[in-house]
């Protein structure tokens, strides 16, 4: 279906991108979506508006301004909170048997938490407001002949809010899922953002007329899913669309803009590999698992180092600990937690393979990226992985540690690597494309 130009506009959500200022996988999907879909002067398909939400109100936001992440409010953030959680879990171990003490120091860092939570929101309105105001304070109103996208992480909205006051007259509304992986794995995430997923996924799903995933093997769970909790939904439009692989164009990339002490991790250590694990720390990335199949490798002599790259998340206290507390900590282990676009695409370039062990995914953005730059990929033996990579990666089993470190032995080992061909990965020009083309299509 055409709709009319002169008209018709398609809205898209970057709430959360423009107020975290985050650079992890939705945020580099949003962007990259924006970069390639607005500012196209197209016949087939209505024009494209980023947008951000704020109080139920839809304001008209400057392309530009979606794309500037890395602030300095960010890293700041990130790092505090590494020095909070590995503070509190030492501490916490260290007087665990004093029963009143501990109880104390629960509820004092309860308090802190409470309060950096409050001071981040401030800034982060602040922040989001500052943008509003110099992309010219633009409200917007949906009519019947626009569409809306949640691209963003839309269970951060206040979406009755949203809806009483902003798509009364909306034509479309189209969701974007990742994943749901909080509906079916809640162990997985953290307590309070799985209760706000859950409570926004089962208020939209009843609000939207159609809803976009980022894989087959998600649109699948999600279909499972709403027929096993009766929502009646049988005729509910679900369609998916490829995450693009490419970063933003080469020419563009600015190597001087990489941290001496990142270009330092790749320097006088040409007889060492890295392997690089890319993703938040968060207990569905499974880093423990590779610590103990490194652990293994380590105790047998093996000098390759391991470079996590990914901000702080959830649940993973014991991650952190980990690396802080590794005797290799600095030498063969390397940990990066604000990397730019430009730094995690340098390494990318370096890195000798990534690691990819996780639990489960709804793509998994890192196993093309690797693709892309050609460098070899040992993942997890999971349905979407088989999907997105085909025969590009090295599968191994989450069975046992073991499997993954038989595998990296018999990589190091292999004289001639021959790179397979995976299940084909497109541009975010050609995933800008794909998405745009189906909520025209619902």
């Amino acid at each position: 279906m055409v709709l009319d130009q002169k008209s018709a506009k398609i809205y898209i959500d970057c709430s959360a991108t423009v107020y975290s200022g985050l650079n992890t996988g939705i945020q580099r999907v949003v962007r990259n979506i924006i970069r390639w879909s607005t500012g196209v002067n197209s016949r087939e398909f209505p024009p494209v508006i980023p947008v951000v939400v704020l109080w139920g109100f839809i304001f008209e936001i400057s392309p530009e301004v979606v794309q500037i992440n890395q602030s300095k409010l960010i890293t700041f953030g990130s790092q505090t909170k590494l020095k909070v959680e590995s503070t509190r879990v030492k501490v916490l171990k260290s007087i665990s048997k004093y029963t009143f003490f501990g109880r104390s120091l629960v509820a004092l860092f309860e308090m802190w938490d409470r309060f950096l939570r409050l001071i981040y929101r401030v800034l982060k309105y602040s922040r989001v407001t500052y943008f509003v105001f110099i992309s010219g304070f633009r409200i917007v109103k949906p009519t019947c002949e626009d569409t809306f996208l949640f691209l963003d992480s839309f269970w951060l909205l206040d979406l009755p809010a949203l809806f009483r006051r902003s798509l009364k007259e909306c034509r479309k509304k189209i969701a974007v899922s990742y994943d749901i992986i909080p509906l079916l794995y809640p162990d997985l995430v953290e307590e309070e953002g799985c209760k706000h997923f859950t409570r926004s996924f089962d208020y939209l799903i009843r609000q939207v007329d159609g809803l976009l995933t980022i894989s087959d093997s998600v649109a699948i769970e999600v279909r499972q899913y709403l027929k096993d909790k009766n929502y009646g939904l049988e005729q509910l439009p679900i369609n998916h669309f490829y995450l693009g692989a490419d970063f933003k164009p080469k020419k563009d990339v600015q190597i001087e803009t990489v941290r001496p002490s990142i270009k330092k991790i790749f320097e006088g250590h040409e007889d060492q590999k890295i392997w690089l694990m890319v993703g938040t720390i968060e207990p569905r990335k499974n880093h423990m698992f590779v610590f103990q199949a490194f652990d293994q490798l380590w105790k047998e002599g093996l000098e390759d180092r391991l470079l996590f790259v990914g901000r702080i998340g959830w649940k993973c206290e014991d991650v952190l600990e980990r690396i802080e507390n590794h005797p290799y900590y600095g030498s063969k282990i390397i940990y990066l937690d604000d990397s730019s676009d430009d730094e995690l695409q340098f390494c990318y370039s370096k890195a000798s393979a990534l690691i990819f062990a996780s639990k489960t995914e709804g793509f998994g953005l890192p196993l093309v990226e690797a693709m892309h730059y050609k460098i070899p990929v040992l993942c997890s033996d999971i349905p979407v992985f088989r999907e997105v990579g085909g025969d590009y990666p090295e599968y191994f089993s989450l069975s046992d540690p073991r499997n993954l470190a038989e595998k990296i032995k018999a990589w190091n080992k292999a004289l001639v690597r021959e790179l397979k061909t995976g299940a084909g990965f497109q541009s975010w020009k050609e995933s800008a494309d794909s998405i745009i083309k189906k909520v025209v299509e619902f």
